[in-house]
């Protein structure tokens, strides 16, 4: 067709009808998506955004309480160990912590306590940094630890000299420990040799000896005078060994620091075990 319309009987043209204009005027074209068509993709999408949203937002509140809940169980675990009067602070570190929940792993573990006590001796501001706390995914689930294993721990604490001085009279040595700067602490008493008291004064070096710290004087000062018999029995004496019971992870001494007010020691373990 022409498209100028067709004749009727009488040689007259006739108009296209407006349906055939319609059809032939759309062919190929593309008009614009009808309002319900966008509102409809605007609602799935909104949709899936809340999905995913609601879904990370119930991972990471899953993830900080699994974090509470496994740091107070571990922190619970080191207080029934060592004892401990307060309990311990206790901080897991890692981003994505539900993956090390569920392995039962955590790589780096931070403690700190207060004090800790074992027996007559007190050691103060402990904190150990733990790599590798074994805690099974079931033992945080239940509440209950039957065991901690840490593969590796390095401790620091500090062992005021009052301290010090109050354990050497519990075990029966009249002597006190003070600093005497360079390194070097003094240590001055009274001591029983050979039936009589003897007033003695020795500059004296410090070294850490398996999981103990050693007192070694140098020489001697004394307001007697003394035979070589004497003064090596003197000596024994004075060399002391203060072994650093309460730490509940280090296991081998590896510095001692010497401060105006006491000693700052670290040690380091492996394999460590708490049991429940």
């Amino acid at each position: 067709m022409s498209g100028r319309g067709q004749r009727t009987n009488d040689g007259r043209r006739r108009p296209d009808s407006d349906a055939t204009r319609t059809r032939g005027a759309g062919t190929g074209d593309i008009g614009p998506p009808t309002g319900a068509g966008w509102n409809g993709r605007s609602r799935t999408v909104a949709l899936a955004l809340s999905v995913v949203i609601g879904t990370l937002a119930l991972l990471w509140v899953a993830d900080w309480l699994s974090r509470l809940g496994a740091q107070s169980l571990l922190a619970r675990s080191v207080q029934d160990e060592t004892g401990s009067p307060e309990r311990p602070s206790v901080t897991i570190h890692g981003t994505v912590f539900l993956l090390q929940v569920i392995r039962g792993r955590y790589d780096q573990v931070d403690v700190d306590i207060p004090q800790l006590s074992s027996g007559p001796l007190r050691l103060q501001r402990v904190h150990a940094e733990l790599q590798g706390v074994h805690l099974p995914f079931h033992d945080v689930l239940v509440r209950n630890a039957r065991q901690v294993v840490v593969d590796r721990a390095t401790e620091d604490a500090f062992l005021s000299y009052d301290d010090l001085n109050r354990y050497l009279r519990f075990t029966g040595r009249s002597l006190t420990v003070e600093s005497a700067g360079s390194g070097k602490v003094t240590v001055t008493g009274t001591v029983r040799i050979l039936g009589r008291e003897v007033s003695v004064s020795a500059d004296a070096t410090l070294a850490a000896r398996g999981d103990s710290v050693a007192v070694t004087p140098g020489r001697l000062h004394t307001d007697t005078s003394l035979d070589r018999a004497s003064e090596i029995l003197l000596g024994e004496r004075l060399t002391l060994l203060v072994p650093l019971d309460p730490l509940p992870f280090g296991q081998l001494l590896t510095s001692i620091r010497t401060t105006e007010h006491g000693l700052q020691v670290q040690a380091t373990g492996t394999g460590v075990v708490l049991a429940s």
